[in-house]
Formats: structure tokens, sequence, C-alpha cells
């Protein structure tokens, strides 16, 4: 079976593409995109959108595989599926229209003539969310149901034992957070929508403090959030445990779009983020958190997209045993996968990111620890990582001023594949305490690079003192574009002071 999840049509949709989906015709969903990696220190507003470009997303459910035609007014010169490591053959069938097939549920992109204004594919395995809706209300469990249709909720706070769920359809307009909450689902194949949260200088982006710690105290923290004015993103869990977010697609937030802060046993399974063009807008960030899966998700940000942080006020907790799995992760700035920057905690440990495809990294890096603060990183392992590197990559610059144009300049810019590096100075941390990175594996890390910029492919290692290293980094089984690699130098490595025993296999 096939369903196709459209938003209402008095809703805006994207008018790039004419799509059909097993001889069905449907459009396209309007989504607002990053059209350079053109970034700003911290001005406290909203990025100007003449920085941004259309872009558009469909989504549907199928047991079986779909045959996807897409027509554009354009010509097409190029055209590809991503991530490449799905092997998605594109036929052009005519000097404006091309399909292609899907075989397995999962998230992709369609690009033609290059990466601006893409199509963005949700291809969901089958499920009936009203169904389990209706039988969890039916046994006592507390339920918000959205069905199609258009819905403002505001700023929705669930206590323990309650689902939400944003059917296939239905576009919900707000924030959903839980507090000291056991017990939480959030679920369906809908849209949250944040573009009516707006950012101003006077908002905070996300809840912090320097002294004291948090506590689990309601009251308390409902006063931190009214006097910082912050900001409340699409989705924020806080001191709460055994969550479980499935489907929803998170569109236009105004900052970090998804955080469990000391949480334990949360899954996120199958999120989409998209449209995230606002100076900041991470993808799902894990604040100080342990027993966290991020799997079968499509992530793309205009600022990091998985990032493990620890944030002053909730650094009592590590970050432990987290395991982000088989996930689509498209960054139009920072970096893909991210521990860092702000690492105030005891210890992150016990960390694996696999089976992930990073398909575009625009300016930081693919994968990076990047160590500002006091915590001991160690025991992360990188496998079977597919990394992506373009030729028709921008590059990236900061604005200095709000005049300031972007210049692009093809062929100048590539992100590190890796990025080990304890910096010299404090970020948002406490009292300019230092950490450590040791016990780095990457195994069975495969690059898809275009040969034209083969010699900017490259990697950071850096320390900041004896006590302060990078130290036991593993790479095993290294391959670019198809060849495994021999000898570090063929990565262009750029290795600083106090980094020790590099080994590669």
């Amino acid at each position: 079976m096939l369903k196709i999840h459209s938003l209402p049509e008095d809703q805006e949709k994207s008018k790039l593409f004419d799509i059909k989906i097993n001889q069905i015709r449907l459009k396209a969903e309007f989504a607002r995109v990053s059209a350079m990696p053109f970034n700003t220190s911290w001005p406290g507003h909203q990025r100007d959108k003449s920085q941004t470009e259309e872009s558009g997303f469909i989504s549907f459910e199928s047991d079986e595989s779909v045959v996807i035609e897409v027509s554009v007014e354009k010509t097409i010169k190029s055209a590809l599926v991503r991530p490449l490591s799905k092997n998605v053959k594109v036929d052009i069938l005519s000097d404006n229209s091309l399909c292609f097939k899907l075989e397995k549920v999962g998230g992709y992109v369609l690009e033609i003539n290059g990466e601006h204004n893409p199509l963005h594919v949700f291809f969901n395995p089958v499920r009936d969310f009203q169904a389990q809706a209706q039988a969890e209300k039916e046994q006592g469990r507390t339920v918000y149901y959205f069905g199609k249709g258009v819905h403002n909720i505001g700023e929705l706070e669930i206590s323990s034992h309650t689902t939400v769920t944003i059917d296939g359809g239905a576009l919900v307009y707000g924030s959903i957070s839980a507090f000291s909450a056991e017990d939480v689902k959030i679920n369906g194949y809908g849209v949250l929508d944040g573009s009516l949260e707006i950012r101003t200088s006077g908002k905070r982006l996300l809840p912090s403090r320097t002294e004291p710690y948090f506590c689990p105290d309601r009251e308390d923290f409902q006063k931190h959030m009214d006097e910082t004015s912050c900001l409340k993103g699409l989705l924020r869990f806080y001191f709460s445990k055994n969550i479980n977010c499935e489907g929803v697609i998170l569109r236009d937030c105004s900052t970090f779009c998804v955080i469990p802060a000391a949480c334990e046993n949360a899954a996120f399974d199958n999120l989409k983020t998209i449209g995230m063009w606002r100076y900041n807008s991470d993808g799902i960030d894990v604040f100080n958190s342990r027993d966290v899966v991020i799997k079968n998700c499509f992530i793309r940000n205009f600022d990091d997209a998985i990032v493990i942080k620890g944030i002053c006020g909730w650094d009592f907790s590590n970050n432990e045993n987290i395991l982000v799995d088989n996930c689509v992760v498209w960054c139009d700035w920072g970096a893909a996968c991210e521990i860092g920057a702000e690492t105030n905690a005891p210890e992150y440990k016990n960390i694996t990111y696999r089976n992930c495809d990073l398909i575009r990294d625009c300016a930081g890096a693919m994968m990076r620890i990047q160590h500002y603060n006091y915590a001991d990183i160690h025991n992360v392992r990188y496998e079977n990582m597919h990394c992506e590197f373009s030729k028709d990559q921008m590059n990236c610059m900061l604005q200095k001023s709000d005049d300031e144009v972007y210049e692009y300049k093809p062929g100048t810019h590539q992100p590190y594949l890796i990025d080990l590096h304890i910096r010299e100075r404090e970020l948002f941390g406490r009292d300019n305490q230092k950490g450590k990175i040791g016990n780095i594996s990457y195994n069975g890390i495969y690059i898809y690079i275009d040969e034209e910029v083969l010699e900017l492919l490259k990697i950071r290692l850096c320390g900041y003192s004896k006590e302060h290293c990078v130290d036991n980094i593993s790479l095993e089984n290294i391959y670019i574009n198809g060849k495994k690699l021999e000898d570090l130098k063929e990565l262009n490595p750029e290795i600083g002071d106090f980094v020790y025993n590099i080994t590669l296999k």
C-alpha cells in the first residue's frame, strides 16, 4: 500500500517540482533552506531571508517500492539521489523530466544541477498512528491527537504517560515540552512547525546557567525560563525518562530543534528536520543525558546537525551510552556529527555513530569533537560511516557586518573529514578547566569525493597540553572512492601539538 501525506491545500507548496509517485500526482511541501554557508557571531536576531532559498519535501508511507517521476521548468544537466551509498539510479527522460525508483524506506535528496533547490524525499514504513492513539486513550493514557488540518497549540507541556500524535497531513504550529516526566511519546507523520517563534536580541537560545546547577523543581525552572526569555524550540525534554519520538517532520525552528537535557532512556526514531535556515538552528542536541538512541532520522540543519553537548546548569550529569544509527545528515554550516562545542560534563563515554550517511557538510566537519571545556571524552566509535564530498561545495564565510555580501569561490573549500581539537579558550564553561580526548576509533569510513577536489580532503588533530591531550586514535578500514587508505598522508593531516598514538590499519 502507498499512502501520501499532504498538508492542507491552502498551505504554501513548493513551485519547483511536478511530481508523481506510482503515477499518483502530488505537490511538494514548501521548505526554506540555507542558500549559502554564511554565518555570523552571536547577533541575537533572525537571519536575513536573502541568504535562503526554496526547496521542497514529500512524505509518504509504503510497504513496497515506489517510482518517483519529477518534472522541473529548468533544463536538467545533471541529477543524482543522495545518499550515494544507496546506489539509486536516476533516469533522465527528457530535458526537464526524470524518474528514479526507491526500494527501501529512508530519507533521500534529489539534486538537479547541483545542491541548490533540492527535493527531500521521506519514505516511511507503514504505521497506523490513529489506531494506536485510540487504543492508548481507551487504556486510560493521556492522548493528544492532531489529524489532517492546521492546528496551533502554542506551548504544550505534557506530563507522564502521555502521547502526542501528529498524524500524516497535520500541520501543528508550536512547541512540545516535558519536565520531570516519564513514559512520553511524540509520534506521527505530520509536521510540527516552529516558524511562529520569532528570535530577537532579548531572547536566549537555550536554558543554561553558570551557577547553580538546575534541579528538578518545576517552579524554579519556569522562573529561569521566564527571566531569560528562553526560546522554546520544537521538542524539549528536561529531567525526563522513557521518551519515545517517532516519525514527525520538524520544520523551521528558531533555535536548537530537539533537546533532551538530563534525561535517560530516550529514543528518537525516523524524525525529519527540514527548513532549518535560521542562525543556531541545530538538529538534535543531547545535553548531559544517558541511554539515548537516535536512529533512522533525516537531519538537515543550518547549524550543527546531531550534537552531544555538555551545558552549564546540566553538567552534573555525564553524556554516556549514546547511539546514533542509520541516519542521513546534511549540515549547512557546522558539523554533521558533533561532540561539543560546549563540553561541560565529568565524562563523555560509550558513544557510537554507525551506519550513517553524511551527505553534505558545508563548513565545519563531518565527524568532529570540538572540546572547549573540562570533560574527559573517551570510548567514542565511528563505524560504517559514508561521507560525501562534492566539487560544487560552497566556501564558508563569516559575516562581519549586516551589509557584507557572500562571495562564492568554487573549488576552494571542503569540510574536515575528522576534526579532534582541544581549544585554547573556554566556551560557556566553568573556570577555564580543560579536559582530554582519548580512545577514539574510526572503522569502516567510506569517502565519496570528486577527483577535482581530492587534494582538499583533510583531517585535523590538536591537543592543548601534555595532560589535556588527544591520545590513542585508531583509523581502520578507511576507503577513498573504493580504494583502501594505506598512508595517512592521503588525508592531508593537520597534526598539532600534544597528539599521541595514532594508528592506521
